[in-house]
């Protein structure tokens, strides 16, 4: 008996030191999957990527990324522009960056559209 409950002892602390160990795999694979992202996002702005070939899946979460790199950067633009509030300029420099990263934004979310008919077209060939 006593040998007994020792293995179901220890089968309970596999089961839950096993759960814990794929949420850990879990959640450096999602980790890794946005830093792959990133990297990719920032290889594109300078040109030596393509965006051509990527599934759809893959533009869906580069445009999150994106979007999550743009709120962050408004972000900081706002912190700067309230620790600089007494300054005019510091505010239309502010209205600036914004627009340019709107601008950007949407360029990019073309390049997308772009990408998508591409592979519309190559599935259907």
């Amino acid at each position: 008996m006593e040998q007994n409950n020792k293995m179901v002892n220890q089968e309970a602390f596999l089961r839950k030191r096993i759960k814990e160990v794929s949420e850990q795999v879990k959640k450096l694979r999602k980790e890794n999957r946005e830093k792959e992202l990133t990297q990719l996002m920032y290889s594109y702005l300078s040109g030596k990527a393509n965006l051509v070939g990527l599934s759809v899946t893959d533009l869906n979460d580069l445009v999150c990324i994106i979007d999550k790199n743009l709120e962050e950067i408004n972000k900081r633009i706002e912190t700067i522009a309230a620790k600089n509030n007494s300054t005019n300029s510091m505010t239309q420099m502010v209205v600036a960056a914004k627009t340019e990263a709107s601008a950007t934004n949407e360029n990019f979310n073309d390049e997308v559209v772009k990408a998508d008919a591409v592979i519309d077209n190559n599935t259907k060939n």
